[in-house]
């Protein structure tokens, strides 16, 4: 959910490649090579070879907030990556006629840069951990949640509660129709389920202020999608005329119909005190049945890191 709005449309034909990371727009698998499915992860394409074998490198600061942005040596402390697999399932999109498909993983490598400190700079750092300074680690921690919609015209989901200094920064929105645990559908598609308006409420505040008054059979979703086509520029701070997401106005309103809510401008109130997080929506008409709604939330996490390395817990 979130490559789209923030990598550009060339990553995914440079090195986007590299992680198996493309824009997924088939609506229909086609069968290929008499196997009939194409492996992916996410909007991951992956075109297989008669034995249906690939290969990828995925940097962690494409799926972890803390890699992206904490980029200090960390110093006497274990790094443990735990990865919990879903169902063959929700890695497949096969055509009907096809037999059902299974991924197996044969190795996983972890590679990670180890740093040679120079002898000037040995003695500085050893001074530190001598004397047990506490430093500050901050990143924006990413968290993906979903949820059943009721087949209803109004959508209420409270997504909970933070404290100080952990507070949203960003928050991503889309809803996908029976697309679950089906490998004859493709989950990397998402659905506008005839929305009408959303907004995110931060206990009495409200973003954005203005409904969006969305009509997506009339196509009237365009600040919807302004609000998505730059959120690579205002979460990195670049310039629109160097980044766009991949998102088109078209793709946009029949594959990729994602809401995007920045939260980061928030007042003195808010700053200070327990935030609770609601998300509410509006539909033109009741949503069908077996839909889900999935929500990423980047906030702000702060941590204390001990120097000699006794105190530090990180939790993805």
């Amino acid at each position: 959910m979130l490559g789209l709005p923030k990598y550009s449309d060339d990553f995914s034909r440079a090195q986007g490649l590299n992680q198996l990371w493309k824009k997924d727009t088939a609506t229909t698998a086609v069968v290929a090579d008499n196997t009939g499915f194409k492996a992916r992860q996410a909007y991951l394409i992956v075109s297989p070879t008669a034995k249906g074998t690939f290969s990828f490198r995925v940097p962690l600061k494409h799926i972890f907030g803390f890699c992206e942005d904490y980029d200090k040596i960390v110093y006497g402390l274990k790094h443990t990556l735990t990865l919990v697999r879903k169902s063959d399932d929700d890695a497949i999109f096969r055509a009907n006629a096809a037999d059902a498909g299974k991924v197996i993983i044969d190795k996983i490598a972890w590679f990670m840069p180890h740093v040679l400190r120079a002898d000037a700079e040995k003695f500085s750092i050893y001074k530190e951990i001598e004397s047990k300074v506490s430093l500050p680690v901050a990143y924006r921690t990413r968290q993906c949640d979903t949820i059943t919609v009721p087949q209803a015209t109004t959508f209420a989901w409270r997504l909970g509660v933070e404290n100080a200094p952990e507070k949203p920064r960003w928050i991503v929105i889309g809803f996908q129709t029976g697309k679950s645990g089906d490998q004859t559908q493709n989950p990397a598609v998402f659905d506008h389920v005839n929305l009408k308006n959303m907004y995110v409420m931060l206990n009495s505040t409200r973003y954005p202020a203005v409904d969006y008054n969305l009509l997506f059979a009339n196509q009237q979703f365009s600040r919807a999608d302004g609000d998505a086509s730059l959120f690579g520029i205002r979460y990195f701070g670049m310039d629109e005329l160097i980044t766009r997401s991949n998102i088109s106005p078209a793709d946009y309103k029949t594959l990729y119909p994602l809401f995007v809510f920045d939260v980061s401008k928030q007042g003195e109130k808010l700053k200070s005190s327990v935030v609770d997080d609601q998300i509410r929506a509006i539909f033109n008409q009741a949503v069908h049945a077996v839909t889900q709604a999935y929500a990423v939330v980047m906030s702000d996490k702060l941590l204390t890191f001990q120097s000699d390395g006794s105190k530090m817990s990180v939790v993805y």
